[in-house]
């Protein structure tokens, strides 16, 4: 028997009283699509992209949507979720967090003092960093605190040095994601595979890299960047680094011309090399959707005048998904072409051999990072199908997890007879 199939996928009527005041998940799910004629995007050669935002009422409501997901982001990644599912209803994500891994066992409810937090057991995770909020945040967590603060941690206070390089290149209104993602892909292999590349590693002592794969989407289009930690044995001296720089620069530019495309010493290629920068930016590693949305809402009051008042680095894919969720009908196709690029593609990389040098365990998949539950956790409810069936009628997923959050059973009972559930609630 299928456990969630018959539940809807948005817009379900709420059986529960409202409670003034308190944000919810179905405040978004389920919002109309816009009414009036979309702008087209223009497929021209060096022609701008048209705003998205086609109506004031989509703009309203995507700034409703940014403050709430600043407010209350866990509740709001599940928001986001359900809207990929919308879009995407033949991929994992559909039964993401919604069915039962084993359907003769309730839904579990558990609670992690240490980090003030709640999460479910027995239920099903797509473990797609790449289309799934939920999973995405849970994933990118994981491999913050538990793979890439302590590599650095262990190389740097071996006397090694980590260098942060951004590689980037030219890319224009016309370009689809997928070409923008295949140039730049073909040209980091070859910056590494060229006679100049393999010198740059040996001269400069690299031992290994931690690539990451990112994209925005501003009015030039698709803006697609790695991001690469380079471990380096021993210190550079400062003229070292200079050359490192210059030399790096150089070939990148070099490399990325042979595809006809272009890198300026300015903008294509960045090295930083202290400590603080490095820490900082595997500190906010896989934050970037929740931390940009913030600063680029309060720079602009109008939240979608316009892509190119969206900050220098334009919107993130879970940007472009709540713009769909606002209304946004273009702001899906963007991201259902964004979804058919990263297809098969891997976020996060390790070369061959580092982890062992940084004294790391074997790397673990998205997969098995998204279903993993945490040790120090404790049983607080169990939901059976009918009760479980009802927070999801009534999207209050992540609201759930917020008041089991508190540790507090009571509260959690208030909540849930809200919706009347009676549920099961062991001693603790």
């Amino acid at each position: 028997m299928q456990d969630i199939d018959t539940v809807p996928a948005v817009g379900t009527k709420s059986t529960a009283p409202a409670r003034p005041g308190v944000p919810t998940e179905s405040q978004f799910v389920g919002t109309p699509g816009a009414t009036g004629e979309l702008e087209t995007v223009p497929t021209s050669v060096g022609t701008k992209i048209n705003p998205l935002g086609s109506t004031c009422e989509i703009t309203r409501r995507f700034r409703n949507f940014v403050h709430f997901w600043r407010e209350n982001p866990r509740i709001a990644r599940f928001a986001l979720q359900t809207e990929a599912r919308s879009l995407l209803p033949g991929h994992r994500v559909r039964n993401c967090i919604r069915a039962r891994v084993d359907n003769r066992r309730p839904v579990d409810v558990y609670h992690v003092p240490h980090l003030l937090s709640a999460h479910y057991g027995n239920l099903q995770t797509c473990g797609s960093v790449w289309v799934c909020p939920v999973c995405a945040s849970k994933i990118a967590s994981r491999r913050r605190t538990d793979d890439l603060t302590p590599g650095v941690e262990n190389w740097t206070g071996q006397g090694n040095m980590v260098f942060l390089a951004t590689f980037t290149m030219q890319h224009l209104a016309g370009d689809t994601c997928s070409e923008v993602l295949e140039a730049i892909t073909n040209a980091h292999s070859e910056f590494w595979r060229f006679r100049a590349g393999r010198r740059i590693k040996q001269v400069y002592g690299i031992a290994g890299k931690v690539r990451s794969l990112e994209v925005t989407y501003g009015q030039n289009g698709w803006h697609w960047h790695y991001h690469v930690l380079l471990f380096v044995r021993d210190k550079l001296s400062l003229s070292q680094v200079e050359d490192m720089h210059q030399e790096m620069a150089e070939h990148w530019q070099y490399v990325v011309s042979r595809s006809g495309k272009f890198a300026d010493s300015v903008h294509g290629f960045d090295l930083r090399h202290s400590d603080r920068q490095v820490v900082d930016y595997v500190s906010k590693y896989g934050s970037e959707g929740e931390g940009k949305i913030d600063t680029w809402t309060e720079a602009h009051e109008l939240a979608m005048s316009t892509v190119k008042r969206s900050a220098r680095g334009g919107l993130t894919p879970f940007q472009i998904l709540g713009l769909s969720l606002a209304g946004e009908e273009r702001a899906g196709q963007l991201f259902l072409e964004y979804v058919e690029a990263v297809k098969g593609k891997k976020q996060l990389h390790w070369s061959k051999g580092l982890r062992k040098a940084v004294g790391l365990l074997d790397e673990k998949t998205d997969e098995e990072i998204a279903t993993e539950q945490e040790e120090h956790a404790y049983l607080l409810a169990q939901l059976d199908r009918e009760h479980w069936r009802l927070i999801v009628e009534n999207a209050a997923r992540g609201e759930l997890l917020k008041v089991a959050s508190l540790g507090d059973q009571e509260a959690l009972r208030e909540f849930l007879s809200d919706f009347g559930i009676n549920a099961y609630y062991p001693e603790v």
